[in-house]
């Protein structure tokens, strides 16, 4: 089993003070799926600590919450801050990341791609034009469609990513950079009643040990 750093979202409680950090229970289904165990990651210990202590097979951006830069407040500034220093971490360990919705958005900020409030992409499902000559496009161009729960989304591939995916309306929805090891899509595998064994293959392989390095030489 591999264990992987996932992370987690922030709410402010509104019957009493208390500010809860979170994760949908369908993560914990998604990672036993894909055989995985989770290493939930709170964001008042620098997630370097459990990179370096727990040497994970692997990173899991999640969704929920909007970046700071759609949103302003301190909990989008804290997640935000504590989720680059995780990426950036996992990327010189040459761990593998996979970003999701929120996570998607906070890559490709990172990387230079701004974002840009799209209609039509929150609480549906839709089809997207996968590019088969990538390694995330080559394991899920047979899906139908995907579910889509955003309103916000990159303005353009980041810098030193390839276009995965686009949805009809051209909106970016998946990117990858295989030299560094992230692979980042819109759409939640968690919110999904089943994966396909094409997806199930890919997450199983993509937090093998080493697979980073492997993926290098193929």
């Amino acid at each position: 089993m591999s264990l992987v750093a996932i992370s987690q979202r922030l709410l402010e409680n509104e019957t009493y003070p208390e500010t809860r950090e979170c994760l949908d229970v369908r993560w914990g289904d998604f990672c036993r799926a894909i055989g995985a165990l989770p290493l939930v990651l709170p964001h008042a210990i620098d997630p370097e600590v459990y990179l370096d202590r727990f040497a994970p097979e692997g990173v899991i951006l999640t969704g929920g919450n909007d970046l700071a830069s759609a949103s302003p407040g301190p909990l989008s500034e804290r997640r935000d801050a504590f989720e680059r220093r995780l990426l950036a971490g996992a990327i010189a360990r040459k761990i593998p990341v996979l970003a999701v919705c929120r996570g998607s958005q906070l890559v490709a900020e990172t990387f230079g791609a701004g974002l840009a409030r799209v209609a039509g992409h929150a609480g549906v499902r839709h089809r997207v034009r996968f590019e088969r000559g990538t390694r995330m496009g080559a394991a899920f161009a047979d899906l139908p469609e995907v579910n889509s729960y955003h309103g916000w989304a990159p303005t353009k591939v980041p810098s030193g990513f390839a276009l995965v995916a686009a949805a009809e309306d051209g909106t970016v929805e998946a990117f990858e950079d295989r030299a560094r090891g992230v692979y980042a899509h819109l759409w939640h595998p968690e919110r999904e009643a089943a994966l396909t064994p094409a997806e199930l293959d890919f997450y199983r392989a993509l937090f093998e040990r080493e697979s980073v390095t492997r993926e290098g030489t193929r």
